[in-house]
């Protein structure tokens, strides 16, 4: 399901049971979290709530080729549970956004998932080191901490998204 307004385009990819947006019954509360894709000019943003390793593999299958972005918030807070290796690989953004509190009880996010992320070339921000994250889409893609201090951000990717996609 998706809706289209000018040129962006906002669709849900999960949770989907039977082709509608509806929980799966027998998936857990986490993967049946709302994943989201938002593309607009030329931007690409997933935001894929609390999805484990389970809800990254039944995306992966189901859109295989449509998880690719400039800007992924990461889900699950990072948990060694989510952002699998094949999840950094399908989505390969310039920038994962890791929301998680400072000196938070599970230790998110995991050492393992950084690696996985900075292993695609993603620049990462995380609001428990750098506090609240803005995301500017213009002509390029400029992200900044709390501070105003730059996030810095690999080249960017030219993604063809024409008027013929939406």
């Amino acid at each position: 399901p998706q809706m289209v307004v000018g040129t962006t385009r906002v669709e849900v990819l999960a949770p989907l049971y039977w082709g509608k947006i509806a929980a799966d019954p027998v998936s857990s509360v986490n993967d049946n979290s709302i994943a989201i894709k938002i593309d607009f000019n030329q931007w690409s943003v997933l935001l894929a709530g609390d999805l484990e390793q389970e809800g990254e593999e039944l995306l992966l299958a189901r859109f295989p080729n449509k998880l690719d972005v400039d800007v992924a918030k990461v889900n699950h807070h990072g948990s060694a549970t989510s952002s699998q290796l094949e999840w950094a690989r399908a989505t390969a953004p310039q920038l994962a956004v890791i929301s998680c509190g400072r000196g938070n009880r599970f230790g998110f996010p995991s050492p393992i998932v950084l690696a996985h992320w900075q292993s695609v070339g993603a620049a990462i921000a995380r609001t428990d080191r750098d506090g609240s994250v803005t995301v500017e889409f213009g002509e390029n893609l400029i992200a900044r901490r709390y501070n105003g201090t730059l996030i810095g951000l690999a080249p960017p990717v030219q993604r063809n998204i024409s008027s013929s996609d939406l």
